[in-house]
């Protein structure tokens, strides 16, 4: 399992939504908001490029990891969503350190 992959499984456990979603074509608000918070938080915290970010996601090009990070600057300005976002995260973190 790689560090992207811990992300989108905590990411989506916060947010209710399944990995397989995450990773999905679905357009729904449900469904997109977690992912662009998923995609930006590999950028920040990982360091992945887009093209990698995009790999991850399943995505064929990068620009929509680009747009991504846009919306999820948003989404994270909003305290609720930010909340999330940043308890998902602590939790990807103490899962990718305690892997050998």
């Amino acid at each position: 399992m790689t560090r992207a992959d811990i992300i989108i499984e905590e990411v989506a456990r916060a947010f209710g939504v399944s990995p397989d979603h995450m990773r999905g074509r679905w357009r729904l608000r449900e469904h997109t908001r977690p992912r662009h918070i998923a995609m930006a938080l590999c950028r920040i915290h990982l360091g992945m490029s887009s093209p990698a970010v995009a790999r991850a996601f399943n995505r064929e090009d990068h620009t929509s990891v680009l747009y991504a990070q846009g919306r999820a600057k948003f989404w994270l300005s909003r305290p609720g969503i930010a909340s999330a976002a940043d308890a998902a995260w602590a939790l990807a973190r103490a899962r990718i350190k305690a892997q050998p």
